[in-house]
């Protein structure tokens, strides 16, 4: 009696949830009411499904490709450059664009009329043939104390941190070449930030020493490195004058710029904490630019 009684209230039970859900589908779909077949509105619920997991796969993608599109190269314009060779004669460049092996444009660095390095979209340095843009001592102290407080500073997620260098010829083209792009934690471009410093140092010594009579022939030579840029950037009258002095090892060599970076930060480090006065923090910079490498 009672498996009886059970049996029918299960019956009449599904009947109702039956009816309940034809009325809601009915109401939910143009043209669908509660006398359609079971059959019939199951099937416009599954399409409705259907379309609506399409819509978030397809939400999820542009997303996806939103930000990677925002916080990685693809972001950069077209027309940007993403690599700068000088050839050996050290009278032309290569740019590259992105992914590219081949040179796309080559310049002749005497047709260059002015070199701006943004970091951050902020001009911290500018060679021209004017007598006061020459690349000196002191704009070399400037630029490394630019880049040093840059670095110190701590990166937010989605925050971005680029070195670009801006290149006008004769014809006022301007062409501009990323050398470093980082979001967040990830570094976007191949070359190191120590490196990108090097070889910005390298590149304003020779376009200086090329386009700018004004420009001092002390000012301290380029250090050698493996990169193409440093490389091909080392002046000639360097490798004429001083034909037995050997090149550091690579690995040498990568061990001094580290110390002299490191060096760098600590020294911006203790001026921020308010260790050193700012007189103290200039004749202790300076004293590390002098000190000759080993």
């Amino acid at each position: 009696m009672i498996n009886q009684f059970k049996r029918c209230f299960g019956k009449a039970l599904g009947s109702v949830r039956r009816s309940m859900l034809l009325f809601f589908l009915g109401y939910q779909i143009p043209g669908l009411s509660a006398s359609s077949s079971f059959p019939e509105a199951s099937r416009f619920a599954e399409q409705r499904i259907f379309i609506i997991l399409a819509l978030l796969l397809l939400l999820i993608f542009l997303l996806v490709r939103y930000r990677k599109g925002r916080y990685g190269l693809s972001s950069l314009p077209r027309k940007q450059y993403a690599y700068l060779e000088v050839s050996k004669s050290k009278q032309q460049i290569g740019l590259y664009r992105q992914h590219q092996t081949n040179t796309n444009t080559v310049l002749n660095i005497k047709d260059v009329i002015s070199s701006k390095i943004m970091l951050n979209d902020k001009l911290i340095n500018l060679v021209t043939r004017e007598q006061a843009d020459t690349f000196d001592t002191e704009q070399e102290k400037l630029l490394l104390d630019n880049f040093a407080r840059t670095q110190s500073e701590r990166m937010l997620d989605g925050q971005l941190r680029t070195v670009n260098l801006v290149l006008t010829d004769k014809q006022q083209k301007r062409y501009v070449i990323c050398l470093y792009l980082r979001a967040g934690n990830k570094r976007l471009t191949k070359t190191r930030y120590q490196d990108v410093v090097e070889d910005v140092l390298e590149w304003c010594r020779l376009l200086s020493s090329q386009i700018n009579n004004y420009h001092n022939p002390q000012t301290p030579p380029a250090t050698a490195k493996t990169s193409p840029l440093q490389v091909e950037a080392t002046p000639a009258s360097q490798q004429e004058t001083e034909p037995a002095q050997a090149a550091p090892k690579p690995q040498e060599q990568q061990e001094i710029n580290n110390k002299f970076m490191s060096a760098l930060e600590r020294l911006v480090k203790l001026k921020q904490e308010g260790l050193l006065s700012d007189s103290e923090f200039s004749r202790a910079k300076e004293k590390l630019l002098d000190t000759p490498e080993k």
